[in-house]
């Protein structure tokens, strides 16, 4: 069975799909108390087999009163897919408690409870990818601008990737680009040396090896600073849309 959320393992995606579907609440507008009632009473003789006449008089009151203080957001979709999903033997003779009605639904409450708080970090998280990104776009942004007004690019690696990918690789000619290839390589092998240097500082410190704490950055990342460097210096502007 395919998963929706890892945080909701037992709540397929089908279930998923039908949970979210929007529904009145039980307890809302006019004739709603009539209308739980007469899907209690349906459940009570589709689902158990009983016959509500024999069952005791109070045994539907307690349970809408149940319904209500424990479940007051529940809707009859919630209700029906409880009983949908659930696996009910119909009873033998003529009993049925307020707390054997009850169990499928507290059951499917519990999964929908994963499930809502499942979409809630979900949409968290993709609400704060969204910002961080638009927050890295706009510093990317300014430290370039900076670096046009100064002439020096201050950049981070990631910063110069995002200028240097959408907004500087076509407004540059061959040789402006093998001039940078040449001064990003000469950028690589210092930031190599120096890794190197603090390698071996710290072995003989007895410390951890700098190359496994900061991996070098790809040549990539070295072309796009590169790149962002000798534009400021050349103050060749970009054009945001």
């Amino acid at each position: 069975m395919k998963t929706i959320f890892p945080e909701a393992p037992e709540i397929s995606r089908g279930l998923a799909l039908k949970i979210s579907q929007n529904s009145p609440l039980v307890f809302s507008g006019p004739g709603s108390i009539e209308n739980v009632t007469f899907k209690i009473s349906d459940i009570i003789e589709v689902v158990f087999g009983l016959r509500v006449r024999n069952l005791h008089e109070d045994l539907i009151p307690i349970i809408l009163k149940a319904i209500h203080d424990d479940f007051p957001e529940i809707t009859m979709n919630d209700i029906d897919l409880a009983f949908s999903i659930a696996e009910i033997e119909k009873k033998q003779g003529t009993s049925l408690t307020r707390d054997e009605f009850l169990k499928p639904i507290r059951a499917y409450w519990n999964k929908k409870m994963i499930l809502v708080e499942s979409i809630r970090k979900t949409q968290e998280a993709e609400r704060i990818e969204a910002e961080n990104k638009l927050q890295h776009f706009r510093d990317s942004i300014k430290a370039y601008q900076d670096g046009i007004k100064t002439g020096k690019y201050s950049g981070t690696f990631a910063q110069a990737n995002t200028i240097a990918r959408d907004y500087l690789a076509n407004k540059l000619t061959l040789p402006e680009k093998l001039l940078i290839k040449a001064f990003a390589e000469r950028l690589e092998r210092m930031a190599i040396s120096r890794r190197w240097k603090l390698t071996e500082n710290n072995r003989k410190n007895g410390n951890m090896p700098i190359p496994e704490i900061v991996p070098v950055p790809k040549f990539e990342m070295f072309y796009a600073l590169a790149m962002c460097r000798i534009a400021c210096k050349m103050k060749i502007t970009i054009v945001i849309d």
